[in-house]
């Protein structure tokens, strides 16, 4: 299905005086007919070629026939960024199949029902501030399907993500089945090392910041669960609803979940969970401003409730019961501080607050219970900020020993505002009590000797394995260690990486079992002819090219600033497609796509990157920015660039190209949309010249075709990204609340209905459809996770 959508108006342009200037007009066309003052009475044609419009490129990587000077911008216009450019709006009247829309009709907002979609005219909406119309031909039968529910379906298949950047308390563990269990963005995450691929718990509805396994086999309403299948994880408080923890079955994670304890919203969230040894406690670490600890009968609701420590949460980092005892004790820690807690009836606790004594006082990160010497004496090994470990002795409240271990790591801002580092944040005792796993911020995984209840320097039970960078020379600094888990049954360890990595340690092997982004995702885009190939960027100045099928990445590369949108060329360019990246200081780079090899790197715009597409014919490269304004760059000369049009007040959004690559569609940050003539930069304010024009992507976010995304409480800033199908009967967005929507397209129904994807836990700002449609990938900012969907139709 192809249709022509007929937008703007020229009620909506402010005409500046400077545009009367006909000798601008007459640089950039041939002007005929006598002059008149009458915007309606010029009419512009291209001297380079007829007045009809070109047919699509049927060789889009065919080069263009050369042009004549009008073609391009002059010479010096090429360096002048810091001035306006000339002024290049053009009015164009007495054009063919024009249409009279002075006297149309105007409706308010978008169709109430396919009955009303019958209208001819002029759409006024919100929040576009442009006026849109019915475009020429216009079907109200397509209203109909707007007005439905998609027959197809997203079917979520695999996420890139793991939360290893704020995370205060291990989040990665394996099930009784082998299985690795972690989290990301609102989704608990099961994946299977077997078949490579995921399983997901969708029970939350904002982040999650803590998680858990019961170490115990436990009956819960009836059904007894084996140990290391029940699963706790706890979320952030959501504007909708307080902070919770749900406990779920990671054999069946999809089911539903069962149990949940609600906190309301002065929890705020959770810094850490941890199960009792017998699996009938639970104790939980709240980020209210006690940073409370609470121990829950979680079966049957009853709780103790202590002060944690005072203070801006987080203030306690991590809670570890005694493995050697049913649920008799436990240990927290954090900012400054380590905490023995004990009971006698299992309803009253008693804390003891560690001495440091002449050790360095600073944060704990972790720690672990030793088993009880024959003495009946009883350590603690705690992971320290400095990266050294502490030996703490329980019966005297006092540190005794400090052991060299690992690199102290980056310093970071501590929610107080005092620096920290990195430290030792994998701690695990296993093989039965008898060697102590710690990972450090220098990317190091030692193996020590803990079998007589007490650990010393250089005592090890096997090599160090250390992690490296996938990044070679452009990131120096080793991934650092954020939490790890020890398989018995296995023999290995799998570690969450300060990259967002999960990684598994076989030996002295390393394999990456999933890649992630470590800082906000801003773009994907698929590759125009290899559907299962797309790429990712971030703030972490990461760009991931990914096999969809087989769910690995391909290549990477380390750029040396904040990518913000990315994209393929539309046909190979010599041997390759190529790959243009724009950044957030301006800056653009053009990529290779084997090898990701640079070919050119310049920079036109000052403040960023919001969008990058190539035209249909694989000429032209145009470029939004966050100045206001588009770049157009010749691809066949180099990436010169030629054009750039100048008339939006706020950061430009979006860009579209029509087919045959001669006009450009944008929306900007202030709802306008504005359309260009992108060989000359000229604003074309007369929609009588797009009775049929057909875009060949739409990712505008506004526009009539698109006009029913819009729910009544919107503002316009609520949806960040859209993409209409490449067979036009989809539209896939992503909002501000997390959200993935997938409708029917066109979409003109008032608050069309859709079909509504959650898991992203933060803004959703990228979503984009393979070039067969067989999928649908999400990018979703802050959560830093992108979600790959099948389409199901």
């Amino acid at each position: 299905m192809v249709m022509s959508w007929l937008c703007g108006d020229t009620d909506q342009v402010v005409m500046p005086e400077r545009q009367a200037k006909t000798s601008v007009m007459e640089s950039r066309g041939r002007m005929e007919g006598p002059p008149s003052t009458a915007a309606g009475s010029i009419k512009i044609r291209d001297q380079s070629r007829p007045a009809t419009t070109r047919p699509p490129a049927t060789r889009p990587s065919t080069t263009r026939p050369a042009t004549s000077k009008t073609d391009a911008a002059p010479e010096d216009d090429q360096d002048q960024d810091d001035g306006m450019p000339p002024d290049r709006i053009v009015n164009p009247a007495e054009l063919e199949n024009e249409i009279d829309t002075e006297n149309m009709e105007i409706h308010q907002g978008p169709f109430t029902d396919a009955a009303d979609a019958a209208f001819t005219g002029k759409v006024v909406y919100q929040p576009c501030r442009t006026v849109v119309y019915t475009p020429r031909g216009w079907d109200p039968k397509l209203a109909a399907r707007s007005a439905a529910l998609p027959d197809a379906e997203l079917q979520l298949e695999f996420v890139y993500g793991y939360a290893g950047k704020a995370n205060v308390s291990k989040n990665v563990f394996y099930n009784g089945d082998g299985q690795v269990v972690y989290y990301t963005a609102g989704l608990g995450v099961v994946y299977n090392r077997e078949e490579h691929s995921q399983s997901f718990f969708n029970g939350h509805v904002d982040d999650i910041s803590a998680i858990c396994l019961c170490p115990a086999e436990i009956e819960v309403s009836g059904v007894t669960y084996p140990a290391k299948t029940l699963v706790a994880t706890g979320q952030m408080t959501h504007v909708d609803e307080g902070s919770y923890v749900a406990v779920w079955d990671s054999s069946k994670p999809e089911n539903a979940e069962l149990a949940r304890l609600e906190f309301g919203k002065t929890a705020r969230g959770f810094s850490a969970l941890a199960f009792s040894p017998n699996g009938e406690q639970l104790a939980i670490l709240g980020q209210d401003d006690s940073n409370s600890l609470f121990v829950y009968d979680w079966r049957h609701g009853s709780a103790f409730e202590a002060t944690g420590m005072k203070g801006a949460p987080p203030q306690v980092f991590g809670v570890e019961w005694n493995p050697y005892e049913d649920a008799g004790s436990l240990v927290t820690f954090g900012r400054r501080h380590i905490k023995v807690w004990t009971t006698a009836d299992g309803a009253s606790w008693s804390s003891k607050n560690m001495s440091f004594g002449s050790m360095l006082m600073q944060n704990i990160y972790s720690a672990q219970w030793l088993a009880p010497r024959a003495n009946g004496q009883q350590y603690i090994v705690a992971g320290c900020d400095n990266g050294a470990l502490y030996l703490v002795d329980v019966a005297a409240a006092k540190i005794i020993k400090s052991i060299p271990a690992h690199g102290p790591g980056p310093k970071f801002i501590e929610p107080s505002g005092s620096m920290a580092h990195t430290g030792v944040r994998g701690l695990l005792v296993c093989r039965e009590g008898q060697t102590l796993l710690s990972g450090g911020a220098d990317g190091v995984v030692l193996s020590w000797d803990v079998s007589d209840g007490t650990i010393k320097a250089d005592r090890f039970t096997a090599d160090l394995v250390q992690l490296t960078s996938p990044f070679e020379m452009a990131n120096k600094r080793a991934p650092a260690v954020r939490a790890l888990d020890y398989s018995a049954e296995l023999d290995r360890i799998v570690v969450g990486t300060s990259n967002c990595d999960v990684v598994e340690i076989d030996s002295d092997h390393v394999d990456m079992l999933m890649d992630g982004h470590s800082g906000d995702i801003w773009a994907v885009a698929f590759h125009p002819e290899k559907p299962n190939v797309f790429m990712s960027v971030s703030d972490s100045g990461h760009l991931h090219l990914v096999d969809a099928a087989e769910r690995k990445m391909i290549d990477v590369l380390a750029l040396s600033w904040k990518p913000r949108a990315v994209a393929f060329s539309v046909a190979p360019i010599g041997h390759s497609y190529h790959i243009a990246v724009g950044g957030a200081l301006g800056c653009i780079k053009i990529l290779n796509e084997d090898g990701l090899d640079i070919i050119k790197e310049f920079k036109d715009s000052k403040q960023g990157i919001s969008d990058i597409k190539y035209s249909p014919d694989n000429t032209l490269l145009a470029v939004a920015t966050y100045d206001a304004w588009i770049d157009i760059y010749s691809v066949t000369r180099g990436y010169k660039r030629i054009a750039r049009c100048t008339g939006h007040s706020a950061t430009v959004r979006g860009i579209d190209w029509n087919d045959d690559s001669t006009f450009i569609m944008s929306n900007s940050n202030d709802y306008e949309m504005l359309y260009w003539d992108a060989r000359t930069g000229a604003q074309i304010v007369n929609p009588r010249l797009f009775g049929g024009v057909h875009y060949s992507t739409y990712t505008c976010m506004l526009g009539f075709p698109v006009m029913g995304i819009w729910h009544p409480e919107a503002d316009g800033t609520d949806v960040n990204s859209l993409n209409r199908s490449n067979d036009e009967t989809l539209l896939v967005t992503g909002d501000d609340h997390g959200r993935v929507k997938l409708f029917n397209y066109p979409c003109v129904i008032d608050d069309a209905p859709s079909r509504v994807y959650h898991g992203h836990s933060s803004h959703v700002m990228a979503t984009r459809f393979s070039c067969n449609d067989a999928f649908v990938c999400s990018g979703g900012g802050h959560d830093k996770s992108v979600f790959q969907y099948r389409v199901v139709r």
